[in-house]
């Protein structure tokens, strides 16, 4: 019998051993007990010759066990004076005339029972940590304090390289911050450890992109494809938080088919994995970067010695500028950002902590240099305040937990809320484009979305307030209908309107399922039968012959729905046909138009010049190439055999008749003034209104009200001085990202009721004859007060917003700071948790215990872990 028992690295302590190599070392002993036995079972029948040979393969194999057993896991045990009983037992035998059974029982006795001493031993377990942005190293913290507090592993924590791509120069330069974690992190140089020499039982990563990140890329020895060649189990965990959103693009990375199991912050979060194959590895335990801002609020965190003097022992605010607001609004952003420290410098009573995006200097001089000298101008004007401190400490945890609420951007783009939201603290988020204080007249206007008008009565949904409207069109008295119970108060959550037998349908923008409002009853109710956990996203309903159709924004696919049978139809094919003709770069849809007498549905989108033609009776659809390929079109209507639309950017109006393929393209005058928006796809007109005569161009992005003759192609405009009105009333809002008109639509056969973006002015227009009756669509003071007294703003809008409270002509930054300062948060901070709850698990700060709990378990007990 040959023995070969492999090379252990020596750990401390006297009944412990390298977890790495106990499957393969307990599988060779297993083997080598099993032939020792089988060697005692033939003993009584050998011959005296032949059963001296086996006596001798037992001995030796007894000494080499007991040899590596005494040099690994130490002399001070009770299994090696056992095998030495259990030699001394073969020697004697050896002696003997004859082996009876006695003998060999004795000789299993022994060996069984140094079977049980060894399955008793105290396994190590090598577990080691890859950050390689320290900044990120929050992700992973918490599971490594957890590690590193239990006597069953070894841990270490091995920074590793990477590099970030320069696009001026076109270079990767190597990056490494080994040196920037906190002293308490005993860090490992990437250099001297080799994890092909380790085989650490565990992994931990916060790396999913391996290769294909296009700006910053680890080396890639620790793509997750090579780590997993030498690591039991490879953990990654996120170093982002949400607010309870996964993004698409986050459904499919390199990590997914290469780890054992990924740490998710929530349930909601693993059921967007629900239909793949990396279901079953993800862990709901929430996320580390939550336990340490919660331990640090928990235990107390002081303010830094070179804060005090600034921050005064007032209340503090943090102050999020990132990068993608800079990108994105420019002198918007950077104007905002002044008002606000011009606000803070008339009170005297609340501090400003701003936190600059590390990059935010460096982005601006390479990408948007003409900002430069503004960003410049704001510090200074910051610092002469003395209004607060610029904060470039690492640890953002500690900054959230010295402040007392946040300030900033959008939550659905930034961990940072959500943590301030996780954290039980108050968040407010800024409106780049909000100047100045409105009064409570400016309150109480109405921006309306879409309406259903009926005689003398107009029932519509409104952006600044979740619910139904109604206004007397005689007396334009205005009043609040309702809104479906438990849902956001403050934002659209439902925008379009369609009509079937008088009861109304409206499109989910931000809720999860379409609605209806019974008008005979004054009831709502959602429509059960569409199953979604997620904000909907639809545009644009239509309606024919009992059914609805509900157009997608990002969705793909038409929803119909039958209000006789109450069944639904999905139809995609239309729809994913539709989107491959501009790649998905924009809105799935934008408008539609309907010709009732050939039961069709014309359907536009903003990035395409290819016109969905959709049969409202069987779903079969067919996509026209109309007009010019650089194109697409917005506004749309059918008149006759003639499809009108309104072209993007350009703003001409084009005529495309479906049944000798015609096209007619109208320029607009030369002195109609139109400008493009932050995205640069100039909306010029929003919608195309048909009446008796002619059709009429809603406004976008343009100074005039188009219209043009059906039968002789005459085009001109109406309405001048409305609309010209429309881009000098700015109102606190800036006119170049929001648009000249809010609202279009047929009031009767020669009128229609317009609405200006800005201040809210509506009128009646009569195109015929070109007479407006200006009106203003408000609430009163009564009306309002209903609505708005004893309410917070705050909210959770959609599942991919956080909870906070948006400013808005209702909820001024003014009115926020003063209740920082005077703690008038009753009820908010219990709502905000309720409201959070299913954003992540474990808020109580246990989060990194319990990854490190769940890990031990599976490499324990490997067969019988309970999936969660």
């Amino acid at each position: 019998m040959i023995l070969f028992l492999p090379s252990l690295r020596k750990i401390k302590g006297m009944e412990i051993m390298q977890k790495q190599f106990e499957d393969k070392l307990m599988e060779l002993l297993s083997s080598l007990f099993s032939s020792m036995k089988e060697s005692h079972a033939q003993l009584p029948t050998l011959c005296k010759n032949e059963s001296l040979g086996e006596l001798q393969d037992c001995q030796k194999a007894a000494i080499a066990i007991g040899n590596t057993i005494e040099e690994k896991i130490g002399k001070n045990n009770d299994i090696v004076p056992i095998l030495g009983e259990y030699c001394e037992k073969l020697f004697v035998i050896s002696q003997a005339e004859a082996i009876n059974t006695h003998d060999r029982d004795t000789l299993n006795g022994i060996i069984v029972n140094v079977e049980k001493l060894l399955n008793k031993v105290q396994y190590i377990y090598n577990v080691v940590f890859f950050p390689y942005k320290a900044s990120m190293w929050d992700s992973l913290e918490s599971i490594w304090k957890a590690c590193k507090k239990d006597p069953a592993c070894v841990c270490h924590v091995v920074p590793v390289p990477y590099y970030e791509y320069d696009s001026t120069t076109k270079e990767w330069a190597y990056c490494y911050d080994g040196a920037d974690f906190d002293p308490d992190v005993q860090v490992v140089d990437y250099k001297k450890y080799s994890i092909k020499n380790e085989m650490p039982d565990v992994a931990y990563t916060h790396n999913p992109y391996d290769k294909f990140n296009r700006v910053t890329s680890i080396h890639p020895d620790y793509y997750s494809d090579n780590l997993k060649k030498f690591v039991k189990k490879l953990v990654y965990v996120p170093y982002y938080l949400t607010s309870g959103f996964f993004s698409e693009g986050h459904l499919e990375l390199p990590v997914y088919k290469n780890m054992d199991f990924m740490v998710v912050q929530s349930k909601t979060i693993k059921k967007y994995f629900k239909n793949s194959e990396y279901y079953d590895k993800i862990l709901p335990l929430g996320s580390p970067k939550i336990d340490k801002v919660i331990n640090l609020i928990k235990d107390g965190v002081a303010i830094p010695e070179s804060w005090r003097l600034s921050l005064k022992n007032q209340k503090s605010l943090m102050l999020n500028t990132s990068l993608g607001e800079i990108l994105k609004s420019g002198n918007e952003y950077l104007s905002k950002i002044k008002t606000v420290f011009e606000i803070v410098k008339k009170r005297n009573d609340i501090n400003i902590i701003w936190r600059p995006h590390p990059l935010l200097e460096a982005t601006i001089k390479s990408m948007r240099p003409g900002l430069w000298e503004t960003l410049l101008e704001l510090k200074t004007i910051f610092i002469e305040s003395a209004i607060g401190v610029i904060d470039q400490n690492p640890d953002l945890a500690k900054t959230i937990a010295i402040s007392d609420g946040y300030i900033g951007e959008d939550s659905s783009a930034s961990s940072v809320s959500n943590l301030f939201a996780l954290a039980g603290k108050p968040v407010y988020i800024l409106d780049n484009l909000v100047t100045r204080r409105f009064s409570i007249e400016e309150k109480g206007v109405l921006s309306i979305i879409d309406a259903y008008i009926k005689e003398d009565e107009m029932l519509f949904t409104a952006r600044l307030y979740n619910g139904l409207f109604k206004m007397n069109l005689s007396t334009k008295n205005v009043e609040f209908v309702g809104r479906l119970p438990n849902q956001p108060k403050w934002n659209n959550v439902y925008s379009y309107i369609t009509s079937v037998e008088d009861d109304l349908y409206f499109t989910p923008l931000l809720a999860t399922k379409p609605a209806k409002y019974q008008r005979d009853t004054s009831e709502f109710a959602e429509l059960e039968s569409v199953a979604s956990n997620q904000s909907m996203f639809m545009r644009k309903v239509a309606s024919f012959k009992g059914k609805v159709f509900y157009l997608p924004i990002k969705g793909d696919a038409i929803i119909e729905y039958n209000t006789r049978n109450k069944r639904w139809r999905y139809h995609s094919k239309s729809i994913v046909e539709l989107s491959r003709t501009f790649l998905n770069v924009g809105s799935k849809t934008w408008s539609c138009g309907v010709d009732e007498k050939e039961k069709m549905l014309w359907i536009t989108a903003e990035y395409t010049n290819c016109v969905l033609a959709f049969k409202m009776t069987n779903g079969a659809h067919k996509i026209y190439r109309i007009g010019r390929e650089a194109s697409g079109y917005t506004g749309i209507c059918v008149s006759g055999n003639n499809v009108w639309l309104s072209e993007v950017k350009t703003g001409a109006i084009c005529k495309w008749n479906r049944k000798n393929k015609k096209f007619n393209r109208f320029e607009l005058p030369k002195d109609v003034k139109c400008w493009l928006n932050f995205a640069q796809n100039g909306i010029i007109h929003g919608e195309l209104v048909e009446t008796k005569q002619y059709i009429v161009a809603v406004p976008g992005l343009t100074d005039s009200m188009i219209r043009i003759n059906k039968k002789t192609g005459h085009l001109d405009t109406i309405a001048k001085e409305f609309w010209h009105d429309a881009i000098s009333l700015r109102n606190g809002y800036s006119p170049k990202f929001n648009g000249t008109a809010s609202f279009g639509k047929l009031f009767d056969k020669d009128k229609i009721i317009a609405q200006r973006m800005n201040d809210g002015l509506a009128a009646v227009i009569d195109v015929e004859n070109d007479i407006i009756e200006p009106f203003q669509v408000r609430l009163s003071d009564e009306e309002l007060k209903k609505i708005t007294e004893g309410e917070s703003g705050f909210e959770r809008v959609a599942d991919n917003l956080g909870f906070a409270k948006r400013e808005s002509r209702l909820f001024p930054l003014e009115d926020f700071l003063t209740d920082i300062v005077t703690d008038n948060f009753t009820g908010v901070v219990e709502e905000q948790m309720r409201a959070v709850k299913d954003v992540a698990e474990n808020l109580d700060g246990s989060c990194g215990q319990k990854v490190h709990e769940h890990i031990m378990k599976i490499l324990r007990e490997p067969q019988g872990v309970t999936k969660i």
